[in-house]
Order: C-alpha cells, then structure tokens, then sequence
C-alpha cells in the first residue's frame, strides 16, 4: 500500500548518511538563502539615497534636467530632488543652511562665482564640469540709444551685477574691441531687474546669461540689438561644499553615472534630447531657443582648461581686492575620487 509522502526517521544510518552529504547541507544553505533574500525583500524594500540640486533652469543645467527627464537618476537608486533657482548667485549660496535649516546638497554654477567663493573662505570643490559655452554671457543694447557696434559703447550706461561672471567676461570682451573699463559707466544691478530697467530706458544695456538674453530679445523686439562674447568660454560645475560631501558617501558616484547617461544620450541623440530638455525647462522650441542649446557643449570632466581658466580668474579678483579672505590653490577644489570612479579618463587636469 501507497503510504503518503512524509519525512521518515526510523532509519537512522540512513537518515544520517544523507543529513551529513556536503551536497545535501549545500542545497539546504542554498535554499534558506534564497528564502531569506525573497522575505527581506518583501519586508524591507531598499530605500532610494535623497539629495538635492540647486540649479538655475538654463543651458547649464542641462545634463542634470535629462538626467531626470531619462529616469537615469532613478535606476541609479536616487531620489534627487532638483531645486530651481534664479541665478547662479543663488544656487551657489543654496549650500549654505538657510533660515528654515535647509540646504542643498549640490549645486550648478559657474567656475567665475566659484572662484570668487573660495577667496571669501568658503570650502567648496568641484566634482566635474557639467557644460561650456562661448556664447553664455550676451550684451543686450537699446538701438535708439546709438549702439551698433563695441565701439559705440564708449560713454554709455551699462548695467551687470558687480562681481559676477558677467562682470569679468564683460571686462575681457572691452579689452578685446580695444575699450577699457574707464570707457564705459558701469553700474551695479541685480540680475533679476536687469532687463526692467533696459526696458524703462535707464540703461543704454545690459550683460547678462542664457536663457534670460534670448528670452528678453523675444520679447523686446526689434528695438534691441546683442552683442556676443564669443571668445571666452565659461564652465559650469557641479560644486559641493566639504560639509555636505562628507555625509554623500556614495552619492556623487551614482550622480555622475547617471550624467555620463545623459550625456552619452545627448551626443547620440541631440535633437531629441535638446527638445526633452527645452520641454522640461518650459521653453518653446523656437529658432532662437534651438541657437542657444546648440551652442552649449555639455561635458564632464576636471580639466586643465578649467584650471588654467580658475587661476586667471583668481588674479582679476585679487587685483581688485574683491573679498579677498583666503590664498587658495585652484586644483585643492577639484575632488577626483568620485569621478575617478566613473571615468578617470576624463581628468586631465594633473
């Protein structure tokens, strides 16, 4: 007679024999562990690292805005929270704890604002160069106030925020037509009202970023008129302070393979990702809008240029004693263990 399918242990040599085959323990250990592993599973799902962006929605920012767009972010298991900023300026100072206790973990910026931060003292370094542009940095002029050329700005009014990346383009482009800075009447303006105040006739023009120069030409009409200064290329970053990386720990890896991504998806794809960027950024695919990406060159890395670039930087502002606290060495800023991890190929810089 059948009996029914049960453990027997009547016949202990037997029993034993079998309990004590390597190949049997094996396959017991073999199974608990996958057993362990599916209720781990479903009790204590992995959760995603957090961290934070702060970013002014521009070319500059576009390889982190794909990144997310492309869900590259995700399926490197991180939940970025990008925060938009006005300016630059601004985004930089977002990894400063604000009022509320809150600060952002990462930063985009340029390599101007970055430099003047490390002569104030500030301890931030730069994880990799995110975009270049020899076109970022535009002169907006009234027509009616007789400007045509360079040249015709001797003797007007022009308007930048003192200090910033604007102001030090803006001086090598006077050098470059033959101008100095005693040619022109420079004052000081925040970015925010710049184009109000071209607009209401207060100043003969302005120097000021992408986006906001092809947005204001848009909306101005033919009335204005800009100027390049295309013979200068700024760097944008991605920056952290030494606080913020310390508890990251292998957030910045995951950062920058997510961007390698994106960027591998930009160069193999450039009209489709420029167009995914531009929708993300709420901006419509116009001539004038598809000139300006087309302009922009994302990349990453931690090269020579950029370091030669900070180094001459660092002499304009010490020449103008411009919150000058600190003596620091350029390449101290740049932090390759993480890229090093990504591409090592791409630092060039020592």
């Amino acid at each position: 007679m059948n009996q029914p399918h049960q453990l027997h242990f009547d016949n202990q040599n037997k029993s034993s024999a079998k309990a004590s085959s390597p190949s049997f323990l094996v396959t017991i250990c073999a199974l608990m562990a996958v057993i362990g592993v599916f209720f781990f599973s479903l009790r204590a799902p992995s959760a995603k690292a957090r961290t934070r962006i702060a970013l002014k929605m521009a070319p500059s920012a576009g390889l982190i805005v794909l990144a997310s767009h492309q869900g590259y972010f995700d399926e490197e298991g991180l939940e970025v929270e990008v925060v938009p900023v006005g300016s630059d300026v601004e985004a930089l100072s977002s990894l400063k704890v604000n009022e509320k206790g809150e600060r952002a973990d990462f930063a985009v910026s340029f390599e101007t604002l970055v430099t003047k931060a490390l002569l104030s003292g500030e301890r931030l370094v730069i994880l990799s160069e995110l975009f270049s542009s020899s076109s970022n940095t535009v002169v907006l002029y009234r027509k009616e106030a007789g400007i045509q050329r360079p040249s015709d700005l001797k003797r007007k009014t022009i308007g930048l925020p003192s200090g910033s990346a604007s102001e030090f383009v803006f001086e090598l482009f006077l050098a470059g037509h033959s101008l100095k800075r005693e040619d022109v009447k420079i004052v000081d303006v925040d970015a925010e009202t710049l184009s109000k105040r071209l607009v209401a006739k207060e100043l003969d023009a302005i120097v000021v970023g992408e986006p906001k120069a092809t947005l204001a030409v848009q909306g101005y009409g033919e009335d204005f008129g800009r100027m390049e200064t295309d013979f200068y290329s700024q760097t944008a970053a991605l920056v952290s302070s030494r606080e913020a990386i310390e508890h990251q720990k292998d957030v910045p890896v995951r950062l920058l393979r997510a961007l390698r991504r994106a960027l591998a998806y930009y160069r193999n794809e450039p009209v489709e990702a420029r167009a995914k960027v531009l929708a993300a950024m709420g901006m419509d695919p116009t001539p004038e809008n598809e000139v300006m990406w087309e302009r922009a060159r994302p990349h990453l890395g931690l090269s020579s240029v950029l370091a030669a670039m900070m180094k001459e930087e660092l002499d304009w502002f010490r020449s103008r004693q411009r919150s000058v606290r600190a003596s620091p060495e350029v390449e101290d800023s740049f932090e390759p263990q993480y890229l090093i991890q990504v591409a090592p190929e791409l630092i060039t810089y020592r």
